[in-house]
């Protein structure tokens, strides 16, 4: 028998809680020092009614780096500012339905130049969600995207008066699933702290939390996928593939 569905009041009590059982799994684990961007988000989700649920975080600190190659090799670990803005619904039309009506995430990594430390290293990335869909002549503009770059990292290289060898462009424009607070976390450390989130991958607590996450947020853009190829009557097409993935071609 199906479990039932939780309430919309549950779900955002639920979403609460496991924003502040993830900070404090990432404090304990020296990974993030100071959780209250997680206890604001929890307190403004919890603040949500009707069929809503939502939050922002901002400023998240983690620290990352330990196990990846870097150039210059003078750095050998860095911090990640992560910030986060997300609303949905507590109850898409459609289990294969876009569940989010807001969605940003920006990821931007820091590294201290010990040789002039008024340049310091800069990476970022954003994740957004964008109405519509792709037109001719225009490229591939997913719902869900991740992009290199960003105005956080134009401001920098006008800042510090350099761009080196650097090319910046407008695209590409990655397709992706949506990242609420506890997916953004994890998906900077399974690419920037891997040794870490190896080892919180196995703890039962943070599996929970992220796999109630990846169901909310994930199941339905993995339905829709399906949808597009499914035959069954029963797989609505109710998220249009040229809104969710445009290098897909309807048949």
């Amino acid at each position: 028998m199906a479990s039932k569905a939780p309430s919309p009041n549950q779900l955002r009590l639920r979403i609460a809680r496991e924003l502040e059982e993830f900070a404090t799994i990432l404090v304990n684990e020296g990974i993030c020092t100071d959780s209250s961007p997680f206890s604001h988000g929890s307190n403004q989700c919890r603040s949500y009614s009707g069929n809503k649920w939502g939050y922002s975080i901002s400023g998240v600190t983690l620290r990352v780096g330990q196990d990846v190659q870097c150039t210059p090799s003078s750095v050998s670990t860095f911090d990640c500012r992560l910030d986060v803005e997300v609303e949905g619904l507590t109850r898409a039309p459609a289990p294969q339905a876009d569940p989010l009506e807001k969605h940003q995430v920006e990821i931007e990594l820091k590294a201290p130049n010990e040789a002039d430390p008024a340049m310091s290293y800069l990476q970022t990335w954003h994740l957004d969600r964008h109405l519509g869909s792709c037109g001719d002549p225009k490229p591939a503009h997913p719902r869900y995207h991740l992009s290199f770059g960003g105005y956080r990292l134009e401001a920098h290289l006008k800042a510090v008066g350099t761009f080196g060898g650097l090319l910046l462009l407008d695209s590409p424009r990655l397709t992706h699933p949506p990242l609420d607070g506890v997916l953004a976390v994890d998906f900077v450390l399974s690419n920037f702290a891997g040794t870490k989130w190896r080892t919180l991958s196995e703890s039962p607590v943070y599996r929970r939390i992220v796999t109630n996450s990846q169901t909310l947020l994930w199941k339905p853009y993995a339905l829709a996928l399906y949808a597009h190829w499914s035959t069954d009557a029963a797989s609505k097409k109710v998220w249009p593939i040229a809104e969710l993935w445009p290098q897909l071609f309807l048949s």
